[in-house]
């Protein structure tokens, strides 16, 4: 099976066509701006409201490390508050008295592999992963695009589960209560699949299976790993 896995428009595919891939293994890059903090309002002394009146720079303007972009001038000599980096002025906030200063520099950060198998194709918003066996199905909602190796809970599991069995694996359990799901996610889950809608603020990926018929073929077969794709609601089961 040929299934899609999505990558974000403002990341770039590590992988190439004919890699064989697996959990872990690098798969996106993403470059992001630093943002800096300049709180001109404490700097200065000054009420929030009023820093236009002492600011050299203004939205969008070039600034370069250690450049004046606030001066507070009065009978005692003057103050200067200076940009720690390079950048461009990107907010001046009179509410908390401060400015954000999007830095020149760039960092990267990385996404590890959720998934294995072949890759067969890179387009530009998505790569074509060969499956050598693998069920799909339907879901009513997703958090993420997530995955990895598979543990089928059983309700009558709460009291010995343990980091051995769940850490780093997708959990997936008819419903899972508020305690449960939380006692889960300490242990080191990285997601949960239901047949029942989940609480998302957790932190870890979450899935809901679409159809009851679905999830008892699902934990029939108990596959050992899975993909979820959030664009196309579809969660790939493969061995």
């Amino acid at each position: 099976m040929i299934v899609k896995v999505h990558i974000s428009e403002d990341s770039r595919c590590l992988l190439k066509p004919r890699n064989e891939v697996s959990f872990g293994d690098l798969f996106l890059e993403k470059k992001t701006n630093l943002e800096t903090e300049v709180f001109i309002s404490r700097d200065l002394k000054i009420s929030p409201k009023n820093i236009f009146r002492f600011l050299k720079k203004l939205v969008g303007d070039q600034v370069k490390k250690e450049e004046a972009i606030a001066i507070k001038k009065d009978f005692f000599g003057k103050k200067i508050v200076t940009s720690p980096v390079n950048g461009i002025i990107k907010i001046i906030d009179h509410n908390s008295g401060k400015i954000i200063i999007s830095d020149d520099e760039k960092f990267k950060t990385t996404t590890k592999a959720f998934f294995k198998g072949e890759v067969i194709d890179i387009r530009k918003n998505y790569l074509e992963l060969k499956l050598e066996k693998a069920e799909q199905f339907e879901l009513t909602s997703s958090s993420s695009n997530f995955g990895g190796q598979t543990y089928y809970f059983e309700q009558s599991d709460i009291y010995g589960l343990t980091s051995s069995k769940i850490e780093n694996r997708i959990i997936i359990s008819k419903s899972f209560n508020a305690l449960i799901q939380a006692k889960i996610e300490a242990i080191g889950a990285l997601g949960l699949v239901s047949l029942t809608r989940l609480d998302e603020r957790h932190g870890i990926g979450t899935a809901q299976i679409k159809n009851i018929a679905d999830f008892k073929k699902i934990t029939s077969i108990k596959f050992p790993y899975c993909l979820i794709d959030k664009q196309s609601s579809r969660i790939y089961f493969y061995i």
